[in-house]
């Protein structure tokens, strides 16, 4: 069943929507759907340093100026 598919591959969507209304305003700041990703692969995935590292640390440049990622 495609329900329980999405659960073993990636975060159901229903309840990442739910999970980001309940966290108090302006703690999400960006968000991204990749359904060929699971839980592991934002870390150890093969193209992980090519399609999510450079927005991850654009973000961090943009919202923690003062960090020490360069």
């Amino acid at each position: 069943d495609s329900r329980y598919q999405r659960r073993v591959h990636g975060a159901d969507p229903t309840d990442v929507e739910r999970t980001i209304r309940e966290l108090p305003p302006g703690t999400v700041v960006a968000k991204q759907r990749m359904p060929a990703y699971a839980h592991m692969d934002f870390t150890w995935g093969i193209n992980a340093a090519r399609e999510i590292y450079p927005g991850m640390i654009s973000l961090i440049k943009q919202f923690a100026p003062n960090s020490t990622i360069h």
